[in-house]
């Protein structure tokens, strides 16, 4: 962590390491389970003047395939999937901090659309989640509406643009490999933005 303050001509700085810890098991085939430890070291971000005691969340989730082909590691056979998805925070010595749930479900009626929902639970209550996403061969893209509670009239809505194929066969000495069809110079790969245009290079 290295953080800082500044206004009315006094400043400050504070710094801080710590460490995370995770995992994850598939007890069954369409079943993933994970556990993750934020800030397993605890301790203090050391400010100017001042200490901050760093808390930290336990996360723990899981994951089902509850429908799916009959190829897929799915509960059900089904020509269409539905992913459900649950999990927890339990605060850790976090002044304050109170157990917060998520949950939420994908299904996918076509190959290339998907239809999300959840709920979103902070500590100033629970919010609902809509999503959709659209993909062909190349790109995706994809919605999101997340509701904020506590903020009245805070509801951001995310748009994504992604690429995720084609690949072409290309040879470096005598191995094969799959290259991206198309090499993006900018925006920079996973970037965010509140920019109302963003210019393309590839």
């Amino acid at each position: 962590f290295n953080q800082s303050v500044a206004g009315g001509g006094v400043g400050s700085r504070g710094s801080a390491t710590n460490l995370d810890l995770s995992a994850s098991y598939k007890p069954l085939k369409y079943l993933n389970l994970g556990i993750n430890l934020q800030n397993i070291l605890g301790g203090t971000i050391n400010w100017n003047n001042a200490r901050e005691k760093l808390g930290g969340y336990t996360k723990i989730g899981a994951s089902m395939n509850v429908l799916g082909p009959i190829t897929s590691e799915s509960f059900y056979k089904f020509n269409q999937s539905v992913v459900a998805v649950l999990d927890f925070d339990l605060p850790r010595d976090v002044l304050g901090g109170t157990s917060l749930m998520h949950l939420g479900a994908e299904w996918t009626p076509l190959n290339n659309i998907a239809v999300r929902a959840g709920l979103n639970q902070e500590s100033a209550g629970t919010g609902l989640t809509l999503g959709v996403g659209f993909k062909n061969s190349a790109f995706r893209f994809d919605y999101a509406y997340a509701q904020r509670p506590g903020l009245i009239g805070d509801n951001p809505h995310y748009f994504s643009l992604s690429y995720v194929g084609d690949r072409v066969v290309s040879y470096d000495k005598k191995f094969k490999k799959y290259a991206s069809g198309i090499n993006f110079i900018n925006p920079k790969d996973r970037s965010i933005t509140s920019l109302e245009t963003i210019v393309l290079k590839a």
